[in-house]
């Protein structure tokens, strides 16, 4: 597990992580690792939860669910962002009516003492749903043009499109990582986050503003053994009196693997 030696309160943290569902069985782990670690937003994938019973996460000490997207039509896949419970924010429902069953899964809140936007995004891995995927990211993005030179934006989700350089679809991660690149934004993992007997691939990612890539504060790539997805963590300042001065990083990069915790 990650704890306090690699996540801890020098700064403010970012957490996602395809949960890959059985929530149920997993909940005391994830409460372990959050009580071990300073993460103040945790965004979650696949949880397999529905409207009724997502207030599960809510058992979490310190912890209260602040956004998620539920199927409606089938079972399965989902998104949510956890917040620490002494953070205020508001629902962006302008955000969540883009959102499509199995291609666009997505939750968004701002926290409303600082600049900070966070959305969570979940697409199913499927080739045909593609298309479908990169309209409601580009509306979405059109949409938030404005608001990505003047606040903090946090994209976490399993996006389900492989940015290695060894990738089998080369022209979906082109068409994803343009586009991103055109609005202003850039990944920030480029290291696999899904480790099979068969692949290595690159398919979770946190999205930030490009203008917040030059500073020398960690991202983390790794192994917590809730799924087969590796958890990734962005840290962050924050100066919630002068939210220019907020600045995250993606240059240093720290890869663990399950081996030494």
């Amino acid at each position: 597990m990650c704890g306090d030696a690699v996540v801890n309160d020098k700064y403010e943290w970012l957490m996602h992580l395809n949960i890959q569902g059985g929530v149920i069985n997993k909940i005391n782990d994830l409460e372990l690792l959050l009580s071990k670690s300073s993460v103040d937003i945790v965004c979650l994938n696949e949880h397999f939860l529905n409207a009724e019973n997502i207030k599960l996460f809510s058992s979490i000490p310190n912890y209260k669910v602040a956004g998620f997207y539920c199927r409606k039509s089938s079972i399965h896949g989902g998104s949510c962002i956890l917040l620490k419970s002494n953070l205020n924010y508001l629902q962006r429902t302008d955000i969540i009516e883009f959102a499509q069953e199995g291609s666009f899964e997505l939750c968004g809140i701002e926290l409303t003492e600082s600049n900070i936007l966070i959305i969570s995004i979940y697409r199913t891995p499927n080739k045909e749903n593609f298309p479908t995927f990169i309209h409601q990211l580009e509306s979405l993005l059109n949409k938030l043009s404005k608001e990505i030179t003047k606040k903090i934006i946090f994209i976490a989700g399993d996006f389900n499109i492989d940015v290695m350089d060894c990738c089998k679809f080369p022209k979906e991660k082109d068409l994803f990582l343009n586009l991103i690149s055109q609005h202003g934004l850039n990944i920030n993992f480029t290291t696999p986050t899904r480790i099979t007997a068969h692949s290595r691939t690159c398919i979770d990612n946190i999205i930030t503003n490009s203008f917040l890539i030059n500073c020398e504060f960690p991202v983390i790539n790794i192994e917590l053994g809730l799924s087969d997805h590796r958890a990734l963590f962005l840290a962050y300042k924050q100066n919630v009196k002068e939210s220019s001065s907020m600045i995250i990083c993606s240059r240093k990069r720290r890869i663990f693997s399950k081996k030494k915790y």
